[in-house]
């Protein structure tokens, strides 16, 4: 199955209400909100305008409105069932960046799924969003050092040395933070203009 095909049926588990199959940590507010601490922190994230690509729900506009500096929020995703009403939100095509610069592109759990087709598919999306940030993009992945009973063949992982390559390869200030995750299932990079 290609990523796109996965991510489709992904959102079809959501918009009928179902669980998602990979369910494990993703899908509790508690690892929602780990990984939200993990992009902010990693970002130096002080308010200003933000970019949430993949934001499905939007509940990483709620977690910032929990802290305290003032943002302009703008999420994207490519399944208009999951998005909330409102200005805030659009529809995009896959892998679609052409949306307005903002100082903080942050993007969680888009590159959760493996693509036989196109294996290094996160480089070049990560570029990308990279470039339509001013101060940085905070990304999380799937980490290669996870136990292996807890992976699932569809799904894209990044060791931490892999994942450090990719974010040199965008800037030369960059933070790598694979310490929030219990059984170090995840990984979350910041790349700084």
């Amino acid at each position: 199955m290609t990523r796109i095909g996965a991510i489709t049926s992904f959102h079809r588990e959501l918009s009928a209400g179902q669980e998602p199959y990979w369910r494990d940590g993703w899908g509790s507010a508690e690892g929602q909100r780990v990984r939200f601490e993990a992009l902010v922190r990693s970002s130096r994230y002080r308010g200003g305008s933000v970019v949430d690509f993949g934001c499905g729900t939007g509940a990483l506009r709620d977690f910032l409105a929990s802290l305290d500096p003032p943002f302009t929020y703008l999420g994207l995703d490519m399944n208009g069932d999951l998005l909330p009403a409102g200005d805030e939100f659009r529809v995009i095509a896959p892998d679609a960046v052409d949306f307005p610069v903002a100082d903080y592109v942050f993007a969680s759990g888009i590159f959760q799924f493996a693509d036989p087709d196109d294996p290094l598919y996160y480089r070049r999306l990560a570029e990308a969003l990279y470039e339509r940030c001013r101060v940085a993009l905070a990304v999380t992945f799937l980490s290669a050092l996870r136990d292996g009973s807890a992976r699932d063949p569809d799904e894209l992982y990044l060791t931490p040395g892999q994942a450090a390559d990719l974010a040199s390869s965008l800037s030369g200030t960059w933070v790598l933070d694979h310490s929030y995750h219990p059984d170090r299932g995840d990984l979350t990079i910041a790349v700084y203009r």
